[in-house]
């Protein structure tokens, strides 16, 4: 095992490492390459690939590709990049200079707008239907400014400028995460599969149970709305004290505001809405209490007919007391969607920048 840094403050690792697939003729060890934090020691995986829980592809579900094994999984020789989409970016600018000679000096007009746009959707690399945005950032960029400036002319003892300069700049950023029917085969731990997949309504459930789920998802933060104005004041002399020396002055002033406001959230729910958990962390979800083996508890009207419509929609039942061991297939189904969501949390502002930054110029040449 060799380490060597990573130029970011952490050290790759090439572990050698074999997977069994029982299916398959034993292969070569698959190299994992893994990143260790410079300052915890912990090891990190690089790649953003879903781990199936048992980590084996036994299960049933997952047969039907006969020449795709675990082995292919970790080496990657083949990469199935089925939902991936291109690349979306690009940029717009335009500005306008204008000058006005006034006597000894020049006034000058700056405006200028620029927008940028980047728009990612990936694939985990599985022929499954397990991610279709793996995880893809969509940034939305513009930024606006103005500058007013005055120059003397040069060629006396000192020539100077002066002006004000305002930039306004506004960026959406949203970590997008989208998964596909077979996202809940793949995620279930070992348990909860083996019960959902045991009979029809439960393979449903297993389906439906992140099947066409979008989320602003929360890796680092979900949606992102960042908002920065910068206004200056600023001044430079230049002092010609001789043939070869000159000094040179100048001091500007910059208020900064910058803000950024933050959220998590759903943003289609996909086939399985009506499995979503009730409340997490303040953002109401929509769904119906129930504890870990299915057993209703504190619901309202509205959400105790969200569960019996879940009753009858996968059981065939009036109402879902109706349901006894069925009712651990539902929460095997609710578990599984709630560990995929994740953390969520309502549009928050975080700690705001308000100050004014100072600069100066001291030369001499």
């Amino acid at each position: 095992m060799d380490a060597v840094p990573d130029g970011r403050g952490g050290y790759s690792v090439e572990i050698e490492t074999l997977k069994a697939d029982a299916s398959a003729p034993a292969k070569e060890p698959a190299p994992v390459v893994e990143t260790i934090d410079g300052e915890t020691g912990e090891i990190i995986p690089e790649s953003p690939k879903p781990e199936p829980e048992d980590l084996s592809f036994s299960r049933p579900y997952f047969q039907g590709v006969k020449d795709y094994s675990i082995n292919d999984y970790y080496r990657q020789r083949y990469v199935n990049a089925d939902s991936a989409r291109g690349l979306v970016t690009g940029s717009h600018g335009a500005s306008a200079e204008l000058n006005w000679q006034v006597g000894s000096h020049t006034l000058t007009s700056i405006t200028a707008y620029r927008d940028y746009h980047f728009n990612a959707v990936n694939d985990e690399g599985t022929p499954f239907d397990v991610y279709r945005n793996s995880g893809g950032f969509w940034n939305d960029y513009k930024q606006r400014s103005q500058e007013f400036r005055i120059s003397s002319d040069s060629g006396g003892f000192v020539d100077y400028q002066a002006g004000l300069y305002y930039i306004n700049v506004s960026n959406s950023v949203d970590y997008q995460r989208d998964w596909g029917h077979d996202a809940g085969a793949w995620f279930a731990n070992a348990a909860r599969y083996g019960r959902l997949s045991a009979d029809a309504a439960g393979q449903r459930l297993l389906a439906d149970s992140l099947d066409g789920l979008s989320m602003s998802y929360n890796s680092p933060t979900g949606l992102q709305k960042i908002h920065n104005t910068s206004t200056a004041v600023f001044g430079q002399a230049n002092w010609h004290l001789s043939e070869p020396l000159t000094l040179t002055t100048g001091i500007r002033l910059t208020r900064e505001n910058r803000e950024n406001y933050g959220s998590s959230f759903i943003r289609d729910n996909g086939r399985g809405g009506a499995l979503n958990p009730d409340v997490v962390n303040g953002v109401n979800l929509g769904g119906f209490n129930s504890d870990a083996a299915g057993a209703l508890g504190a619901n309202s009207v509205e959400q105790v007919a969200l569960a019996d419509a879940v009753a009858l929609q996968y059981f065939g039942a009036a109402t879902y007391g109706a349901l006894t061991a069925d009712q651990q297939q539902v929460a095997d189904a609710k578990a599984t969607r709630r560990a995929a969501i994740g953390v969520v949390f309502n549009k928050a502002k975080a700690r705001s920048f308000n100050d004014i930054q100072k600069a100066f110029v001291l030369t001499g040449c």
